[in-house]
């Protein structure tokens, strides 16, 4: 849930309308992003009728939504940006939510978005570069100066909220190839990353950082070639995307490079938390793309994420799913590396390799047609929520179900199939997702109706 709704609706309104529909018993709020301006928060016409009027637009526009104590970042260069002229923003989510929860038996788990800060007016210097030397919008996993940052925020938070449960981290990163093959491949965005913290580590490991750079440079031109339909190569993109990746072992090591960089930044942070609480149950959010993106899922490894986790959230969007696999799909892979295969093969191809039933899922006609594709479905909720049970031993999986996203298609009795697969399939619980005040109050109930259909 997003902080901004609680206090929209009420804290006391939307937990007692999440337990008497769906039977809340955990409660994951935004601490901070989220809100208007800064993360998730929607205009009124694309909320859901909970009974409260809101105001639009909402003026609520904080960054962080805790309060924060300066003792824990002396010696740091950076602070939370801070909006205390804004509606709530003098407010702390979790001291507010914390007795309301407690009475109701509700564990509470505050939800970090990725942590910005402000250093002037910005904190650019934590950026990553790619190859051409331009910074990229997203922050480096290997900045010391930023990982001191965030392991401060944790300590502050734990010390300052000792009644929470645990905690999640939301961090949607991807990493040099799934940028080319995830999504069209952009001249802006050459590899990353390659700043100066970057390039040590890799000497360090025996990587040439140069030769990293002109391998994405040759194959971020192979790609945009391909995207734009240019003479097809004699050999065909297949074979020709094929050679590089031979000519440049750089491209797959740089790829692992990046990712070992994010499983260790994560681990930081998992560590930092522990430092305080070592009770505290810590959970990640396992971004979408995994579901459908090749690249992205050999990065997405359960076998290092488990390392660092007591729980995960894996994203399960049954209706999303088909429009933003087809996007993903037409705009990446099947525009490059497998451009040279027929469309109707390709889409087979990846049910196949992503270990889905093609009988249960969409059809090739749906994803050739100019009209919506439909969403995945139960048998896709079940499949990835076994895929993350048999990956996480010793770990709890807690499938993030979302519906009534944008994407439409949920119904009342799809949204019941899906609950039912997620317990079939052996994961303890699930989250509802994507954001509360997307989700329809049928929708809730019908969570509520598989649950005790399930005897749970």
């Amino acid at each position: 849930m997003g902080a901004h709704t609680l206090y929209d609706e009420g804290i006391d309104h939307a937990l007692d309308l999440l337990q008497e529909t769906c039977r809340l018993n955990a409660l994951v709020v935004s601490a901070f992003g989220g809100g208007w301006h800064h993360g998730k928060g929607w205009p009124v016409q694309h909320r859901a009728d909970h009974g409260r009027p809101i105001p639009d637009p909402p003026k609520h526009s904080p960054f962080s939504w805790v309060k924060t104590h300066e003792a824990h970042y002396r010696g740091l260069r950076h602070r939370l940006p801070s909006a205390p002229d804004s509606d709530y923003g003098d407010c702390d989510i979790l001291d507010d939510c914390a007795e309301p929860a407690a009475k109701r038996g509700i564990a509470l788990y505050p939800r970090f978005f990725q942590l910005r800060a402000q250093h002037g007016s910005s904190a650019d210097d934590w950026d990553e570069v790619d190859a051409e030397g331009r910074a990229t919008g997203s922050k480096c996993v290997r900045n010391p100066d930023w990982n001191a940052f965030t392991h401060a925020f944790a300590e502050d938070f734990v010390v300052h909220h000792p009644y929470i449960a645990g905690a999640m981290y939301l961090q949607e990163r991807h990493g040099p190839l799934d940028e080319v093959f995830g999504k069209q491949a952009s001249p802006d965005h050459i590899g990353h990353c390659f700043c100066e913290h970057c390039c040590r580590a890799a000497r360090d490991r025996g990587l040439d950082p140069e030769k990293a750079k002109t391998a994405y440079r040759a194959l971020t031109e192979l790609a945009i070639a391909a995207n734009e339909d240019a003479e097809r190569p004699s050999d065909g993109w297949f074979i020709s995307f094929l050679r590089l990746f031979a000519q440049y072992p750089e491209l797959f090591a740089w790829q692992d490079f990046w990712w070992d960089g994010l499983h260790g930044h994560r681990q930081g942070i998992y560590r930092a938390f522990k430092r305080i609480r070592p009770d505290l149950q810590i959970g990640w959010h396992l971004h979408h793309p995994m579901s459908f993106q090749l690249f992205y899922r050999a990065g997405m490894d359960f076998s290092r994420v488990r390392h660092y986790s007591d729980w995960v959230k894996p994203n399960v969007y049954p209706a999303a799913s088909g429009g933003r696999s087809r996007s993903s799909w037409n705009n990446g892979i099947f525009n490059t590396l497998f451009k040279d295969v027929r469309p109707e093969i390709g889409i087979e191809l990846m049910f196949d390799l992503l270990g889905y039933d093609s009988k249960q899922m969409p059809s090739v006609a749906d994803y050739l047609s100019e009209g919506n594709v439909p969403g995945w479905g139960a048998h896709y909720v079940g499949r990835e929520t076994a895929r993350a049970v048999a990956g996480f031993p010793g770990v709890d999986v807690y499938p993030g179900l979302g519906f009534d996203l944008p994407a439409g298609g949920d119904t009342p009795d799809s949204v019941r199939a899906c609950t039912k697969a997620v317990f079939e399939a052996g994961a303890p619980g699930l989250l509802l997702s994507r954001e509360y005040e997307e989700m329809e109050v049928d929708h809730l109930r019908a969570v509520g109706g598989a649950l005790g259909e399930l005897g749970l």
